[in-house]
């Protein structure tokens, strides 16, 4: 589910995970997901020290899932 997250530029720019030794592992590590009540729905959380960022990480990921 990750790869294509990776795999996108916008993503690789992002100083924490273009500098990460390996940036799909860092990601596993990074991502919350989280099932919100008894629904089909998820909390997607992802912390970065740019908002925007953390913001287009955790897009991306939804994207790749869905």
């Amino acid at each position: 589910m990750l790869q294509p997250v990776i795999a996108d530029p916008e993503i690789m720019a992002i100083p924490e995970i273009s500098e990460a030794d390996d940036p799909l592992a860092y990601l596993m590590q990074a991502i919350v997901v989280k099932p919100v009540g008894g629904a089909q729905l998820f909390d997607v959380t992802y912390t970065a020290a740019n908002p925007s960022h953390a913001a287009k990480v955790v897009n991306r990921v939804v994207e790749s899932y869905f």
